[in-house]
C-alpha cells in the first residue's frame, strides 16, 4: 500500500511537469515557425526567391527556360560568339525572358510616366498624348475560346472568352499561338486560329522636332543607368537615341526601322538592353542578321534581314516587316552595336 502511495504522488508530480515541458517545447516551435515565415516573407518580397508562376514570364509553367531568340521569337538563337561568320543552328526555344515579367497592357501604356492630358516641357506646350500614341496591337476573337496558361491545350484553362471581344496581342509564338490580354485585364494564350488580327497600319508619315522628342522623354519621366536612352517608336518606325548631357535628355540620333508586324508583334515596354552578337543565322528560316543586340528574350535589335551568305535578302525599312525584332541598316545596327552598353534603357512604343 505505502509503495502504492508512494508511486500515486510521483505521477501526480511527473505529469504537471510534463505538462509544462510539453508546452515549452511547442512554444518554441511555434516561436522558430514564425521567425521562419517572416524570413521567407523578407527573403521573397526582396526578390531572392520567386514562384515558378512569378518567375516564367506570363505565369506559365511551360516556358522556364529563356535562351537568345532570332528574328523569329522564339525559333532559334544567335552566336555568342564575338566571331564573325558564326551561325547558331540551335533547336527551337521556348524564347521567353523570364528575368522581365511582362507588365498588362495598363501598365505599358503609362509606362514611366502619368495619363491624362498633362502637358510636356511646360503647360500648354504639348499634349503629348495626342502627339504620340501607344501601338498596341488588337484583335476580334472570332469563336468562343478558353485562354490558357501555356501554349498547349493541355494547359489549364483561366477563363472562357467570348467570340466577338476586342483583345490586345501582346506577342506571338510562332504564328500558332498569341500571348494576350482581355477586356478584364487577364493574360494568357490562345490558338492563333480564334484571332481575327487586322492589317499592318500605315506608318505615321509625320516626324517630331527635337524639341517635341526631348519633350516626350521628359514627360514620360524616362530615365536610363547609363549615358544612353533608346526609345522605339513603333507609330513612325524610328528608334531614337538620346545622350545624357548636363542632367538632361538630348537626342543623339533618330534611325529608321522596321519592327514586327501585326501578327508578329515587337515587344512594348520599358526594358534593358541585354548581351549581343555580332552574327547569327537560322536555318529553319533561311535567315539571319548582323549585330544583333537583345532587349528582352528573342526579341532583338538587328541588322536587316540576310542570307547565310550575310548577303541582303530584305532591305525593308519603314515600315512593319520583322518577325519582332527591331531591324535596322547595317550601318546604323553597327554604331547600336558599338555603342549602346548594357543596362541602357529601352523604351518601346
Amino acid at each position: 500500500m505505502h509503495r502504492v502511495k508512494t508511486l500515486y504522488e510521483k505521477v501526480i508530480v511527473i505529469i504537471p511537469v510534463i505538462a509544462i515541458i510539453f508546452a515549452v517545447v511547442a512554444s518554441a516551435v511555434g516561436f522558430v515557425q514564425v521567425i521562419s515565415n517572416q524570413v521567407m516573407k523578407l527573403i521573397i518580397s526582396s526578390g531572392a526567391v520567386q514562384s515558378t508562376e512569378t518567375a516564367v514570364t506570363g505565369g506559365s509553367q511551360e516556358e522556364e527556360h529563356t535562351y537568345p531568340g532570332d528574328e523569329h521569337p522564339n525559333s532559334g538563337e544567335p552566336n555568342h560568339s564575338s566571331g564573325e561568320g558564326n551561325s547558331a543552328n540551335t533547336p527551337e526555344t521556348s524564347g521567353d525572358d523570364k528575368n522581365n515579367v511582362e507588365p498588362s497592357e495598363s501598365e505599358q501604356n503609362n509606362s514611366g510616366g502619368s495619363s491624362g492630358s498633362i502637358q510636356g516641357n511646360s503647360p500648354g506646350d504639348t499634349n503629348y498624348e495626342e502627339l504620340v500614341k501607344p501601338s498596341i496591337v488588337t484583335a476580334k476573337v472570332k469563336y468562343d475560346v478558353e485562354l490558357r496558361e501555356g501554349r498547349t491545350v493541355r494547359s489549364s484553362i483561366i477563363t472562357s472568352i467570348s467570340a466577338g471581344q476586342e483583345v490586345v496581342v501582346i506577342r506571338g509564338y510562332n504564328s500558332e499561338w498569341y500571348y494576350i490580354e482581355t477586356q478584364n485585364g487577364e493574360n494568357g494564350w490562345v490558338a492563333a486560329g480564334a484571332l481575327d488580327i487586322p492589317d499592318d497600319p500605315d506608318t505615321n508619315p509625320d516626324r517630331l522636332t527635337t524639341e517635341q522628342l526631348e519633350g516626350f522623354i521628359k514627360y514620360k519621366q524616362l530615365d536610363s543607368p547609363t549615358e544612353y536612352l533608346v526609345w522605339v517608336d513603333i507609330d513612325r518606325q524610328l528608334v531614337n537615341v538620346f545622350r545624357q548631357q548636363n542632367g538632361a535628355w538630348k537626342l543623339d540620333r533618330s534611325m529608321p526601322c522596321s519592327t514586327g508586324r501585326n501578327k508578329s508583334p515587337t515587344l512594348r515596354g520599358t526594358y534593358e538592353i541585354q548581351d549581343r552578337g555580332l552574327w547569327f543565322y537560322n536555318e529553319r528560316l533561311q535567315s539571319g542578321a548582323k549585330y544583333w543586340v537583345r532587349y528582352s528574350g528573342p526579341y532583338l535589335f538587328h541588322s536587316i534581314a540576310m542570307n547565310e551568305n550575310q548577303e541582303v535578302e530584305d532591305p525593308t525599312l519603314g515600315k512593319r516587316a520583322s518577325f519582332g525584332c527591331i531591324r535596322l541598316s547595317i550601318e546604323d545596327s553597327k554604331w547600336f552595336y558599338e555603342n549602346i552598353p548594357e543596362k541602357t534603357t529601352v523604351f518601346v512604343y
